[in-house]
């Protein structure tokens, strides 16, 4: 079989992929490649919701990745393990949350037989950190004497967290009580666990009895066999909780007269409300309150930012108007300047020649020859001559500067 060609691509065992960085030093999530760890690179699929039974009975209804429990999820052990739970018996209930398969994070251990339920952390497995165990003991023999569960609750719950465990477990070990210090779990730390622990556990059990899933088909059955009808179901609404429905259907059923059931209600329509406020200021607050103080004071602050920015732009514009004016004027004037040299005659300058200057000075000083002065004179006028004709040459020639308002174009 392993020399099939034709046979399909097997997944790479990695575990707990706890050597993956001395596997791959540089960068330990390749190695992962081809393995089914959620955190594998590749893996091609998101979490979905999922609902198996085992072939040894146990059953798991929660968010897997590449059907691998990841996410939260709760365990029903039946015959066999999971999870990396240390000797789990049958019947054993884990509602909390996993990593790659594994419960980690914060949790709630139901131990069926013995009675207890243990509210904490969990590492690979392991009861690891702050938590807290109950003996339900007291609560479970009033129920199976028929008392209803409400009232048995209410005359045991003291009872019951009297003699509450509570304290730091390493490594599925009770370790400590509440340390003061500070160096192991605080009773503080350990009630705020405990906090945390009841909102994981309500997310969870919104994932308990698909519809349609495995376990619902196979163990939610009325007493003929046939699958029994649940709150989860989207078209079918036991009696009673019909005013759930969505749309007209439940606009049709008013909500039933139980006191617990309205208030829980109102309690969660002011905690929908207390968030939408947290989020979201009125447009029109309450005059007299801080809220209305802080809109005025910050309206005021705004202005004065919007009038500080208008005049910086008026400034801005107001430099900018004065350097375009200046290059205008730059422009024009040298521009007046090449029109008349271009529109003048040409008048050639007539060049002295010292013949001319030999025979004046011959004419005014008799025959001596050149005077000193004349010669002078005839150095210095072809010297202004060349000059002025290099001069001009270079002032037609050179390029002209664009203006400011054609960069500003650009």
């Amino acid at each position: 079989m392993d020399n099939d060609p034709n046979a399909p691509p097997t997944a790479k065992k990695v575990g707990k992929a706890s050597n993956a960085e001395s596997r791959s030093p540089k960068d330990p999530q390749w190695w992962l490649a081809g393995s089914v760890h959620p955190y594998a690179p590749f893996v091609g699929n998101a979490l979905k919701w999922e609902s198996y039974v085992y072939d040894d009975g146990s059953t798991y209804e929660g968010t897997m990745l590449l059907d691998v429990p990841h996410g939260k999820g709760t365990i029903v052990f039946g015959n066999g393990f999971g999870g990396g739970i240390q000797r789990p018996e049958k019947n054993d209930k884990y509602e909390g949350e996993f990593d790659t398969g594994f419960a980690h994070g914060l949790a709630q251990y139901t131990h069926t037989s013995k009675g207890k339920l243990f509210k904490g952390e969990y590492n690979v497995g392991q009861r690891h950190g702050c938590g807290a165990e109950y003996d339900m003991s007291p609560f479970l023999k009033k129920v199976k004497g028929g008392m209803d569960p409400s009232q048995a609750w209410e005359e045991t719950k003291d009872t019951i967290e009297s003699k509450a465990k509570y304290g730091t477990w390493l490594r599925d070990a009770f370790f400590t009580g509440p340390d003061e210090s500070g160096r192991w779990c605080h009773i503080k730390e350990i009630t705020g666990t405990v906090k945390e622990v009841d909102e994981v556990v309500e997310k969870v059990r919104m994932f308990q009895y698909k519809p349609d899933g495995e376990v619902t088909l196979r163990f939610a059955r009325d007493a003929k066999g046939f699958p029994a009808p649940l709150m989860q179901d989207p078209v079918h609404y036991p009696h009673g909780s019909t005013f759930l429905a969505p749309g007209p259907l439940g606009l049709c059923h008013s909500i039933p007269n139980d006191s617990k059931l309205k208030n829980a209600m109102s309690k969660a329509a002011a905690v929908q409300q207390h968030i939408h406020d947290m989020y979201n200021i009125p447009e029109n607050p309450e005059p007299g309150s801080i809220l209305e103080k802080a809109m005025k004071l910050w309206k005021k602050k705004q202005a004065r930012k919007q009038k500080a920015l208008e005049k910086k732009l008026q400034r801005e514009m107001q430099r900018i108007r004065r350097t375009e004016a200046a290059v205008a004027d730059d422009e024009g004037a040298a521009s007046a300047d090449i029109v008349k040299e271009e529109a003048s005659p040409q008048v050639e300058e007539e060049e002295i020649d010292d013949d001319d200057l030999i025979a004046f000075s011959e004419s005014g000083q008799g025959s001596n020859g050149p005077s000193i002065v004349a010669s002078a004179s005839v150095g210095l006028s072809r010297a202004v001559i060349s000059m002025q004709k290099a001069l001009h040459a270079a002032r037609i020639k050179a390029p002209r500067l664009p203006s400011f308002s054609s960069h500003r174009n650009q």
